[in-house]
């Protein structure tokens, strides 16, 4: 009996240690997988270098750690518990009580506008902005500004306390979306506030209209994005006295769970089990307006991830061709027959820049209400040394004076 179990035990503990092998040559077991940026394997340089160095044995090691994936049913399990003991999967990543996932880096007290710095910046960009929206119009070029909604501050009864609390609590503080605002009404810079759009689209919704932000995800829904990009296109339309191919959204369509994109929070919060957000939520159908005979718009858009839905809209139908993203100023993503390129970093000297820039009718330059500090990534400095212009490195006195006369009125 003794001898059995000996047996047994040395069986055992050698299939223990041939799991990994097993694992990483066949897959046999599950791989959970996480959501989220994920480190890139290192390269496997089988020289004598490497081995000597021991980055070969370090890559092997990361190929086995990552194809057994213990460590990703730890991290899920672990952000379940969390999660149901205390409603937050772990940084960045909250939750309310009837299971709104919002994100840490957008709670309200993130965009109070507590350094100078940032604000003089803001300003000096919005006087900028008008710069390069004249002289791009002297080009044929239109730009518009587009500030795109935040889900926390478009459903602030869903933000749990004691953030919920602190939105009550900064009334009558300034904070950065408003200086920006501020700078482009006064600058006279065209610009679409999605912000407040949203928020009396939200009072006036009917409850038979798709939600403007899924409970799972932290950009726009689908169908608040479709909207907008109509919206901007007949706006666009107007100022560049020009007939596009207009888009409209023809019907919405049933879906017993959220779109591509809508549940990224919930897949980002990598947990184990993500029905909970799984919900029906309607999907637009965006085509071309029947007998429009426009021709294709020709569209930039520079700015954050938000930019993606409003892409995919303008991508129907050949509305907008051609069609390209500038993600954060660093990628560009052309869109071929409706279809989203692959990304490629962005080099190019200011002469290629301002080839580039006037390729295009309409340029829209994006960024959410609560990122705003980073507004434009550096595009609107970098365009306007593309034409020859100087920009401003603070804003012009007489500018300061009638936005403080502008803001004792309005406060």
């Amino acid at each position: 009996m003794r001898r059995l179990v000996h047996w047994i035990a040395s069986a055992t503990f050698v299939a223990m240690l041939c799991m990994p092998l097993l694992q990483t040559a066949t897959g046999a077991l599950p791989n959970a997988g996480l959501g989220g940026v994920v480190k890139p394997l290192a390269p496997l340089d089988p020289s004598l270098a490497a081995w000597n160095e021991g980055s070969l044995q370090h890559a092997i090691e990361d190929r086995v750690r990552r194809n057994l994936g213990l460590r990703d049913w730890m991290i899920r399990t672990d952000n379940e518990l969390r999660m149901q003991a205390f409603g937050s999967a772990k940084r960045p990543i909250l939750a309310n009580e009837d299971g709104w996932l919002l994100e840490e880096g957008y709670l309200p007290t993130k965009i109070l506008a507590r350094e100078s710095g940032i604000v003089d910046e803001l300003l000096t960009r919005a006087c900028n902005l008008r710069r390069l929206q004249d002289a791009l119009a002297e080009h044929g070029v239109q730009l518009a500004i587009v500030i795109s909604p935040s889900k926390v501050w478009t459903y602030p009864e869903r933000v749990a306390s004691p953030h919920g609390d602190a939105i009550a609590a900064m009334t009558g503080s300034y904070t950065y979306p408003e200086v920006l605002r501020a700078g482009l009404d006064e600058s006279g810079v065209r610009h679409f506030d999605f912000g407040s759009i949203f928020r009396e689209w939200k009072a006036t919704d009917g409850s038979d209209v798709p939600p403007l932000f899924p409970r799972g995800g932290i950009h726009w829904s689908n169908h608040a994005s479709a909207r907008a990009a109509v919206l901007i296109q007949d706006a666009m339309e107007k100022v560049a006295r020009t007939d596009f191919r207009s888009i409209e959204i023809a019907r919405i369509a049933k879906s017993n769970k959220p779109g591509g994109g809508e549940d990224d929070l919930a897949l980002l919060a990598n947990l184990l089990d993500t029905t909970t957000w799984q919900e029906p939520i309607g999907q637009p159908i965006v085509q071309a307006r029947a007998n429009d005979q426009g021709k294709p718009m020709a569209t930039l858009l520079v700015g954050t991830s938000f930019l993606w839905g409003i892409a995919r809209a303008f991508a129907c139908d050949g509305a907008c061709d051609p069609l390209t993203v500038w993600y954060y100023f660093k990628s560009e993503y052309r869109y071929v027959d409706g279809k989203q390129g692959k990304g490629v970093a962005m080099k190019w000297t200011p002469a290629e820049l301002k080839e580039q820039l006037l390729r295009y009718e309409v340029i829209l330059v994006e960024g959410n209400e609560s990122a705003t500090p980073g507004f434009g990534q550096g595009f609107v400095e970098a365009a306007l040394e593309a034409l020859g212009i100087d920009a401003l490195k603070e804003p012009e006195p007489e500018f300061l004076q009638r936005l403080t006369q502008r803001t004792r009125v309005t406060r």
